[in-house]
């Protein structure tokens, strides 16, 4: 083999390095975790930024050794101009569709967690004066002109939660939900039951909602309506 041949032959050889990083680019990529950055997330991740070096630098040394490739074959001029020009727009379209495709995979995958429906057992209990509290069934049937709620959690699961109250009243048939809702954010579960948690921003009974507020005379869309229950959701960020 003269040396043009094996000058073809390597250039081949690095050729087809370019196209296999290319491919193991686009095809790892999208396993990588897009709901977490835990160590594991990390490593994937410095595993597709190596992918990508070594893709670019195997597609500028293609491009360097495009000219040597061309220079050193027996074609005519004309065809010569149009081999240079195809060769050429290949090797780009295939760098920009893989840094493009790696910026899009890469960004995706560094968002913020899911969030995960948790199911936290209880029971609510009921109060005129949000200070002295009796157990409750699993409606209200409103006579005074303050009430007041909080769920006791006897499940063990342990964690920080965030809780959605969401006030709901019977319109004879079925529960129907109003735009009335509470959030209490970060909230401390201690997995150890019995836990006292209140419709307020924190949880705790400072800021307890009073649902009169919403249940009162003056609210014309509810004024027909006696019976009303809170629905609670609990909800966690995915470790």
């Amino acid at each position: 083999m003269n040396e043009k041949s094996k000058k073809a032959v390597y250039a081949s050889i690095w050729t087809l390095f370019m196209a296999l990083a290319c491919y193991l680019t686009i095809t790892i990529m999208p396993t990588l975790p897009t709901n977490t950055l835990s160590v594991e997330s990390y490593t994937l991740i410095a595993i597709e930024a190596t992918l990508l070096i070594i893709s670019l630098l195997i597609l500028t040394v293609a491009l360097k050794l495009r000219k040597q490739i061309i220079s050193e074959v027996n074609i005519q001029p004309i065809k010569l101009t149009k081999i240079k020009k195809a060769l050429t727009a290949t090797l780009l379209t295939m760098l920009l569709a893989t840094t493009t495709y790696a910026a899009i995979i890469h960004l995706a995958s560094i968002t913020s967690p899911p969030v995960t429906v948790e199911r936290i057992d209880g029971y609510f209990q009921f109060s005129l004066d949000n200070a002295t509290w009796q157990d409750a069934q699993d409606y209200f049937r409103v006579t005074g002109m303050s009430w007041y709620v909080r769920f006791n959690i006897t499940s063990t699961f342990k964690g920080t939660v965030n809780v959605t109250w969401t006030l709901q009243y019977y319109d004879g048939e079925n529960w129907v939900d109003t735009n009335v809702t509470v959030s209490s954010l970060n909230v401390q579960l201690q997995g150890t039951g019995n836990q006292l948690i209140y419709a307020s921003p924190s949880g705790d009974n400072v800021g307890n909602k009073n649902w009169a507020d919403e249940t009162g005379v003056w609210r014309s869309d509810l004024i027909n309506y006696e019976v009303f229950k809170i629905r609670v959701d609990f909800t966690r960020e995915t470790p």
